[in-house]
């Protein structure tokens, strides 16, 4: 799914706005202090129309009691077929020229900060489009303040009873299985979000090893910390292979084999045969890295699995 912030869907909210300028537009959105607000400024010195959004957050520490709410400030402007955004913190609604001069671009924030500021972002510009009555495409992620969570029932069950097929009866206490299929949910539905509501998952840099622009990167690195799973190089021996097996399975693993087979086709064949004979089969996990990625579930779950796989697009696939 992709997000709202994209040069397309602003230059249209841009459009929407002009109309309306000086005036801003205000939408309520539940669970914020204050509307969200965009209109649009023309700055003297381009001719460029620049969107400025207002999202309200709690006050700053320092700030006077009588401060109920603050605001983030963005600036976001089209130059071609590239989107600009820049950002600040601002204790009131006013001097917009003024904050364009002081703002930084958003990507130059902390990787944690610029998670959570943009996903604020990705709230106020859907909530405005709405409002607005703009469409945007089905593939477009719906921010988690605005997704309606009584949809998301299925979902949720679907998702607490994939992970725990994977994993394979550690997880036997509904309570468990309910909080870790939420936790996954919002990473697979809104992973901008993850980090404003799981702010103690990540150790500190480990965000900076997700790929951003990669589908579903977050979902899958959360999944793989709840499921028992093992890393393999692409090319590896018949002895690597066993022993991978032995630490998902807890018990020595034997191939029954010529020693001089190695073609790995032969080695899955044979790895597929022998598991089969204890209920279970092997699973890889494309992870868009350079290795493979090994899980085990009960045979009779496979399909199952497989198919609860595709439905949030996690690409498991049978080795061979």
């Amino acid at each position: 799914m992709e997000s709202v912030l994209r040069s397309s869907y602003i230059s249209d909210l841009i459009n929407a706005l002009t109309p309306l300028a000086p005036n801003r537009h205000q939408v309520d959105v539940g669970g914020l202090p204050a509307p969200v607000s965009g209109g649009i400024i023309l700055p003297q010195q381009s001719a460029d129309k620049v969107l400025l959004i207002y999202y309200p957050v709690d006050p700053t520490p320092g700030m006077p009691g009588y401060f109920k709410y603050t605001f983030e400030a963005f600036l976001l402007f089209v130059a071609g077929d590239q989107l600009h955004i820049r950002y600040l913190l601002s204790d009131t609604e006013y001097d917009a020229v003024k904050q364009m001069n002081a703002a930084t671009d958003i990507n130059t924030l902390p990787t944690a900060e610029k998670i959570t500021v943009k996903e604020h972002l990705e709230t106020a510009v859907y909530a405005l489009m709405e409002s607005l009555e703009l469409k945007l495409p089905s593939g477009v992620r719906v921010p988690l303040l605005l997704q309606k969570r009584k949809s998301s029932g299925d979902d949720l069950s679907d998702m607490g009873q994939l992970f725990t097929l994977l994993g394979r009866g550690i997880y036997t206490k509904q309570k468990d299985i309910n909080e870790i299929a939420e936790a996954l949910y919002m990473a697979w539905s809104s992973p901008t979000s993850f980090i404003t509501f799981y702010p103690d998952f990540f150790e500190e840099g480990d965000l900076m090893e997700i790929d951003e622009e990669e589908d579903y990167a977050l979902f899958k690195h959360v999944l793989l910390t709840f499921i028992p799973a093992v890393y393999c190089g692409n090319q590896f021996s018949p002895g690597e292979l066993e022993l991978h097996i032995a630490a998902l399975t807890g018990e020595v693993f034997e191939l029954d084999l010529p020693e001089e087979e190695t073609v790995q086709q032969a080695l899955f064949e044979a790895v597929q045969q022998q598991l089969a004979e204890t209920g279970l089969e092997l699973l890889g996990l494309d992870t868009g890295e350079d290795h493979y990625c090994f899980m085990l579930v009960k045979k009779k779950d496979t399909d199952k699995v497989l198919s609860l796989a595709a439905k949030f697009r996690l690409p498991l696939y049978l080795p061979e």
